[in-house]
């Protein structure tokens, strides 16, 4: 769960906020990214199947897979 605001210092200015707020967006978005990575990798360790090869063909040459 990710929050951004500014609650702790209400005496703070906008632009002091906005720049709170970048590197709050800049942050969550690492964190986002890195989660993504992380289940890319792990999806490409994982050993390449039958199904998994019919599901490949199937989302990539459609109805063309046995032919032209």
């Amino acid at each position: 769960m990710w929050v951004a605001g500014n609650v702790a210092n209400l005496t703070q200015r906008v632009i002091g906020a906005a720049g709170e707020g970048v590197r709050a967006a800049a942050a969550i978005n690492t964190d986002l990214i890195g989660e993504e990575t992380r289940r890319a990798v792990a999806g490409r360790r994982l050993p390449f199947s039958a199904r998994m090869e019919r599901e490949a063909s199937e989302r990539v040459l459609g109805d063309r897979r046995h032919g032209l």
